[in-house]
């Protein structure tokens, strides 16, 4: 957070503390206490909770604590530049209430059905006072996470100068040490010293929102950097990158965490990187040490993640077409999003990670995730069943969760970026890796340096605002809106950099040409290559896509100067094209105007499933590669120790006869296959001399396949049904 907020506490704390007329109620899952002041105000409450009446705090337990910044809305307050804002909370009537200037709130999440006295008390204090900072009566609350749920709370709206409605949200985190122990309808989100720990983001919709009918839409999420606030990342805010929704909304989600020293807030701890904070970490202790060997928990990461099952039911969010973007300090926590939770994105947009180079500069935020060489433990599993460890989370090829493949992901970084994620050797090496495994990872560089706003920085090959030609529709908003989808298998290209045209990084060494750097100024891996979404087959025996690179696009710096790209191409996120480890795969290429094969081969199903091949060309728009993998070599005239046999007739109507003519083999298996690569008739060849019947009369007219199998060789022969 930025100095405005020491401003703000500095303003709020100068005048003698006294509060009265303590007020709770239950509404939407939880129990809202608000309490009216007098000055001074102290910088931290604590409170307390018991079934009984209670004098001093030692005959009640502590429920939470809550500073100032969060008990008085101090993020909104900043971002509208509106010191006099409060919260607007639900009443136990229905409707709101919004707290006066002079009030506070916070808010419990109960587990169960119950009844409770609250007072709230200056932190260090003992004292609870009949009539003065106790509720008068118990608050009684229920407990039905189905009828019931917690939910979000509206705090503003507003609508931009270009006409985009923004509204911001709110929701209070249920604190605990268990992070497990979670409602149904609601999970843990903080540990327990964090407890009703506030937390907001904007919701920015498209000019023509549509969702008549029950038309789902796409949701865009987008995480800002260190030194910003989540207000810096709505439509029109940014032109440089486009932050424009035109067919659903941009999500804009704050940082929120505070913590405090000696009972003052520490600016140094308001960064989880959006991933979280040590589960015995207390945002009020004297010291800011994190104990070597705590665990991480990834309470933002769940709070994101609860927030966008929110916004599902709220916008009619379609949860297949959600994205993650992030620049700087949001470029990490997207890219631990994406890695954590690979199903739960479409895509991702990465701008300036800095993967693995800002741990050796100390930018890991040690208040809260521990020494960066101690390289804690979080809560998440590799795919190898192990914990995934903090430095797992941020760099472009070590393993976050159970899941193989990660989203489709785009990654600009900055040859003139000298902050601590910036161009560095290790980064460099980190994008050779990720070229060299197919991460699916499509890695973009230029000449700007580390901001994000207009200037002279953004004078790069990827960049909007300064000049068209050297622009990218890549990281807009509205070209992942309506393009990819997380249910959807893709081709990963890689290895591109052996191809003899690639384009080169160098060798980390900050700077472009002219300011000592080496490699080419602006570049990419991958960011040429695109395929159709619409055209990928995916079934259980073949999978198929048309991939080109791109040509004549609307800037210049998004079009292939190569007609064709040599790598390795491999699926990921199959959906049905599950064949086992080991398994021989036929692969072929196409013409997608002529159909002409183009490159043919086989390949073997890798240990962890990935189905690839090598030295695969893609060619440039208007021309466009078919690409297919298949478990029968359909489209491929013949293999060796090919079978011979007859099919007659051919063109068929009713029922086709077939005869093996070189009777040399075990138990031959024949398949009839349609274009499509799906088997519609199966059966195994009776004898020598005999011919096997297949009944037609029920497939539909077309191009249908007759596949041949033996121990020896195999055989395939094209066959037409006209009927």
């Amino acid at each position: 957070m930025k100095k405005i907020i020491t401003l703000l506490v500095l303003l709020k704390i100068s005048t003698s503390f006294a509060q009265t007329n303590i007020q709770a109620w239950y509404a939407k899952g939880q129990v809202w206490i608000v309490w009216t002041q007098t000055t001074p105000q102290p910088e931290i409450y604590e409170i307390y909770s018991s079934a009984t009446p209670f004098s001093s705090v030692t005959s009640a337990s502590l429920t939470g604590k809550i500073g100032l910044w969060d008990w008085s809305a101090g993020a909104i307050q900043e971002q509208l530049s509106n010191p006099s804002f409060n919260w607007r909370i639900p009443t136990n009537v229905g409707g709101t209430y919004t707290l006066s200037a002079n009030q506070g709130l916070f808010v419990f999440t109960p587990h169960n059905a119950g009844s409770l006295y609250f007072a709230v008390v200056k932190s260090g204090s003992t004292t609870v006072t009949s009539g003065t900072n106790i509720t008068s009566s118990s608050i009684s609350y229920s407990y039905n996470p189905t009828s019931d749920p917690v939910t979000c709370h509206l705090q503003y709206t507003t609508v931009n100068p270009a006409g985009h409605k923004i509204n911001i949200f709110s929701m209070w985190a249920d604190g605990r040490q268990d992070q497990w122990n979670e409602r149904p309808d609601f999970p843990v989100m903080a540990n327990f010293y964090k407890n009703g720990m506030p937390s907001i983001f904007f919701v920015s919709e498209a000019l023509t929102l549509d969702t008549l009918g029950g038309k789902k839409i796409p949701a865009t999420i987008w995480l800002h950097g260190s030194a910003e606030n989540a207000n810096g990342s709505l439509p029109q805010g940014r032109p440089t990158i486009n932050l424009v929704p035109q067919k659903g909304i941009l999500v804009a989600h704050n940082d929120d965490y505070v913590g405090y020293v000696a009972g003052v807030m520490d600016t140094q701890q308001t960064n989880t990187w959006f991933f979280g904070w040590a589960k015995n970490k207390n945002a009020y202790s004297i010291s800011n040490a994190v104990i070597n060997g705590d665990t991480i928990v990834n309470y933002t990461q769940k709070r994101i993640l609860w927030i966008n099952k929110w916004l599902i039911n709220k916008y009619n969010v379609d949860s297949t077409r959600i994205h993650i973007n992030g620049h700087s300090m949001g470029s990490i926590g997207a890219t631990a999003l994406m890695k954590a939770y690979p199903n739960k994105f479409a895509s991702a947009t990465i701008i300036n990670n800095g993967c693995k180079g800002s741990y050796f500069n100390g930018g890991i935020p040690f208040q809260l995730f521990g020494d960066s060489a101690a390289n804690n433990p979080t809560v998440l599993k590799k795919i190898s069943g192990a914990n995934v460890r903090i430095k797992d989370l941020f760099d472009l090829n070590s393993s976050a969760s159970l899941n193989r493949d990660f989203p489709i992901a785009r990654i600009f970084q900055s040859k003139n970026d000298n902050s601590g994620q910036g161009w560095n050797p290790v980064l460099v090496s980190e994008f050779i890796k990720s070229d060299s495994l197919g991460t699916g990872v499509q890695i973009f560089w230029g000449q700007r340096e580390h901001g994000i706003d207009t200037g002279p920085a953004w004078n790069d090959h990827w960049a909007h605002g300064n000049h068209d030609t050297t622009q990218t529709i890549r990281d807009n908003v509205a070209y992942e809106e309506s393009k990819y989808y997380s249910n959807i298998s893709f081709p990963v290209f890689y290895n591109l950099r052996t191809d003899i045209n690639a384009d080169n990084l160098g060798d980390g060494t900050l700077g472009t040409i002219a300011t000592g750097g080496n490699g080419d100024d602006w570049g990419t891996w991958g960011g040429y290559h695109d395929w159709s979404t619409k055209q990928v087959i995916d079934q259980n025996a073949i999978w198929q896509c048309t991939a080109w690179l791109n040509y004549n696009q609307v800037y210049f710096g998004d079009n292939c100067p190569d007609s064709v790209i040599k790598g390795s191409v491999a699926i990921h996120k199959p959906q049905s094209f599950l064949p086992s480890p080991s398994t021989l795969v036929y692969y072929w290429t196409k013409d997608s105007v002529t159909n002409t094969v183009l490159q043919s081969g086989t390949t073997t199903v890798l240990s962890n499933g990935i189905v690839k091949a090598d030295d695969i060309d893609v060619n440039r728009f208007p021309k466009k590669t078919i690409i297919v993998f298949s478990l029968s070599p359909v489209g491929i005239n013949e293999l060796s120790n090919s079978i011979d046999f007859t099919v007659y007739p051919n063109p068929a109507k009713e029922k086709i006869s077939i005869k093996i003519d070189n009777w040399l083999y075990k138990n031959p298996k024949i398949e009839l296959i349609n274009m499509y690569g799906q088997i519609v008739s199966a059966a195994v060849y009776k004898g020598e001399s005999e011919y096997q019947i297949i009944d037609i009369s029920e497939l539909n007219d077309g191009i249908y396949f007759i596949n041949i199998e033996s121990d020896k060789g195999c055989r395939v022969q094209k066959i037409i049904i006209s009927k």
